[in-house]
This record gives C-alpha cells, structure tokens and sequence, in this order.
C-alpha cells in the first residue's frame, strides 16, 4: 500500500512540477525531489504509527474487518 501511494504521488508530483514553470530543469528537479521526499516520510511515519496504534480494544478490528488502529501501544511513551 506504501509504495502504491508513493507511486501515485509521484505522477501527481511531475505533474505539478511542470505547472509550477520553474526556470531551470534544476529547479524542477529539486523542486518536485522535495516534494517527493516529503511525502514519502509522512507516508511511511503515518502508516507506521497507524499500525502499532492501538485506538479500539485489544482484539478488536476497527469497523470489524480493518485491522488498523489495534496495535500495541495505546499511547505515546518510551
């Protein structure tokens, strides 16, 4: 699913990179290398956090068939 999105995103990207009209192929490719790299990481920390998370009780599956939000840490601490 990660790499689903990031691919996604990474069209979505190009696209507006092009719009964005920047001077130099230089500023393009860092422009959109930004973007991507940025997108990327919250895609990853999220996903991450989304999994180990634990929202609804232990055994339990949010809406009864996704298995997100039942991890192991019901909060934030060491």
């Amino acid at each position: 699913m990660i790499a689903t999105i990031n691919v996604i995103t990474c069209i979505i990207f190009d696209m507006l990179t092009t719009v964005e009209k920047k001077h130099t192929v230089n500023e393009e490719t860092t422009g959109q290398f930004v973007k991507i790299l940025m997108m990327q990481f919250t895609n990853i920390a999220l996903v991450v956090l989304i999994v180990n998370m634990q929202l609804v009780e232990k055994g339990k599956k949010l809406f009864g068939f996704l298995p997100i939000f039942s991890g192991a840490y019901p909060d934030f601490n060491s």
